[in-house]
């Protein structure tokens, strides 16, 4: 007979109501830290129903499959039913990870917009930063190039009120980008926070503008980019 665990996997229904009945634990853990629950494997490989089933039997929404709670792997696979099935059900929407990263952090870096517009409906905190090096989202999908979200945040109508938000080390944004010059999107999200209006001098703690770091890493298109905007160094 399958565990508890394979028949979530597999998104054998029977089999998981056969064993729930049977008294196996809803919230029993495997893998090898002992993290993982039925309930976040059902919601890894897109088993709704399953999903659904855990839920009505008890399964514990804030438990977590290595750090992750099953409403960050929900926003991670991009599985949008099961997003809104997860806080119809109580998922804390705020809830953070071991890095103090929340399910809005991991939709976005994922590009799940359609996700992440769920997510702030549902009340998620849009300006929140990360515990280790005091990230904001935008700082967060700056430094993995996703334009298509730094597009999304920097509308006005988004809620994302600091396009010029500061980590632990005063960096903006921009600070970001203007390291990654070679990587597809950064030039293209570079111009966009200018067009915004960034502060272009913004200084770090140490000492650095957007121009000096792109000059630090060799990036020339980024560095004339900044110096047309009227950068100064």
């Amino acid at each position: 007979m399958l565990s508890l665990h394979e028949a979530a996997i597999l998104g054998n229904r029977e089999q998981v109501l056969q064993l729930l009945d049977s008294g196996s634990d809803v919230n029993e853990t495997e893998g090898d830290n002992n993290y993982e629950t039925a309930l976040g494997d059902a919601v890894y490989w897109g088993h709704f129903e399953i999903v659904l089933l855990l839920l009505q039997r008890g399964a514990t929404i804030s438990g977590t499959n290595f750090g992750f709670t099953p409403l960050m792997i929900a926003a991670i696979k991009g599985h949008h039913g099961t997003v809104q099935l997860l806080l119809d059900h109580g998922a804390v929407v705020d809830e953070k990870d071991l890095c103090g990263r929340t399910a809005l952090f991991h939709a976005c870096d994922h590009q799940e917009l359609g996700i992440a517009r769920i997510l702030i409906y549902r009340g998620a905190d849009i300006n929140t930063v990360e515990l280790q090096l005091g990230m904001s989202v935008l700082h967060y999908v700056c430094i993995h190039n996703r334009l298509r979200v730094v597009q999304f945040l920097s509308d006005p109508n988004s809620g994302f009120d600091n396009l010029e938000a500061r980590d632990f080390d005063w960096d903006t944004p921009l600070h970001y980008i203007s390291t990654r010059e070679d990587e597809v999107n950064a030039l293209q999200i570079a111009r966009l926070l200018l067009d915004r209006r960034v502060n272009i001098d913004a200084v770090n703690q140490h000492g650095l503008t957007p121009l000096r770091n792109a000059s630090l890493h060799g990036n020339l298109q980024i560095v004339e980019l900044l110096v047309r905007h009227g950068a100064s160094f």
